[in-house]
């Protein structure tokens, strides 16, 4: 899912995966309870590991537990509540004059299931989502007939820019390509350049002389 190419070279690196509660790093509890902090669980599958261990990883907020999960002895359902950093390092040499670093990988996507308009409103606000798209995709729902569903599948992706402002000058050229899993979803977030659809399931934007103010966070609905 990663990799990295410096003057033709493939370079060796690290990852370090770790899971977070706000700022409270829980990997090691997760890991002592058995549950790998990079992979959310399925709500339903994770049951196994006793109702004395979900209990304590309730307490301390990594699962939220559903109505089913109240009822003695249930085993159903769980869900995920921390978030997941990875990181890539590795060691490089930059020999006097110029270096060319090409690294290529794979996002971790987020998600979550939001219920109502404007709770989906709110918790994204981050990403411009307006009313006006979620009222287009509600109208939709009701033509093909799912009509008063009105619960959300979200899923995100984070995106690092403003490290790029420690470089020596702006982004020269900053090409943006967004490739939609279905035609269909919904794409959002804050931009302040022309975004030009260019297939059914892909959209480019450019800026020159770029200096990010900001990280993106993109939303798919």
């Amino acid at each position: 899912d990663f990799s990295v190419i410096a003057n033709e070279s493939v370079l060796p690196f690290k990852k370090d995966v770790r899971a977070f509660l706000g700022e409270k790093d829980i990997t090691d509890t997760l890991l002592r309870s058995g549950v790998p902090p990079d992979v959310y669980p399925e709500p339903d599958k994770v049951g196994y590991l006793g109702r004395a261990i979900m209990d304590e990883l309730v307490k301390i907020g990594a699962f939220s537990r559903s109505y089913q999960a109240e009822t003695e002895g249930a085993i159903c359902c769980y869900y995920a509540e921390w978030i997941v950093r990875v990181t890539y390092y590795w060691t490089q040499l930059f020999p006097p004059g110029q270096s060319h670093v090409h690294h290529e990988y794979k996002p971790v996507k987020g998600f979550m299931v939001i219920n109502g308009v404007q709770e989906l409103l709110e918790q994204c606000s981050d990403g411009c989502i307006r009313k006006d798209m979620v009222d287009a995709m509600m109208a939709e729902r009701q033509e093909n007939g799912r009509g008063g569903y009105s619960s959300f599948r979200v899923e995100w992706i984070d995106y690092i820019l403003k490290t790029a402002n420690s470089w020596d000058g702006p982004i020269k050229t900053f090409d943006l390509f967004v490739e939609m899993k279905n035609p269909g979803d919904m794409l959002s977030f804050c931009w302040d350049s022309p975004l030009e659809r260019v297939s059914d399931k892909v959209f480019h934007t450019r800026k020159e002389d770029f200096v990010p103010d900001r990280d993106l966070r993109l939303y798919f609905l």
